[in-house]
């Protein structure tokens, strides 16, 4: 059962690596900031945009819950972060965690990213209604580290 899960899961991962590359493409050309609710169920929906430290960083966020439920996770939601070069544009790479805050104020440990083409993904379990806050830290290509944060609200 476990392997069919871990299966599942990367293949679930892989199969969002052409729809997050096309999402992470519209989501630069609008301005999509602050949005929240639940995203629709196979889209990735922008959440923020954040610059620190000559890198943009844009979190998107995908419902998932109907597909992870028919295998029994708990699992809500895929979070991605895209990271860019605010002077080149160019995608950065390197290494992404992420720690979640629920809206009772409970503050999970770090979970690192997977690297998913452009951007880097994990899917986490929201839920409580309420205000979520994602405190992303990340060490990229360019040595530097930076942290960047991103609420959602789940309605």
């Amino acid at each position: 059962m476990k392997k069919n899960v871990i299966g599942l899961i990367l293949a679930l991962c892989v199969a969002a690596l052409p729809l997050s590359a096309v999402a992470a493409e519209q989501g630069s050309m609008q301005n999509m900031k602050g949005m929240s609710g639940m995203s629709a169920p196979g889209q990735l929906v922008t959440i923020g945009s954040q610059t620190v430290d000559g890198v943009t960083a844009t979190a998107k966020i995908k419902d998932i819950r109907a597909a992870m439920a028919k295998y029994g996770s708990d699992m809500t939601n895929h979070l991605m972060v895209y990271f860019t070069n605010v002077k080149t544009s160019a995608p950065m790479t390197g290494i992404a965690a992420v720690k979640v805050t629920a809206p009772d104020s409970v503050t999970g440990a770090p979970v690192k990213f997977m690297s998913m083409g452009d951007g880097f993904g994990h899917d986490v379990s929201l839920k409580e209604k309420g205000e979520y806050t994602f405190e992303i830290g990340c060490k990229l290509n360019d040595g530097h580290k930076r942290q960047f944060y991103f609420k959602y609200v789940v309605k």
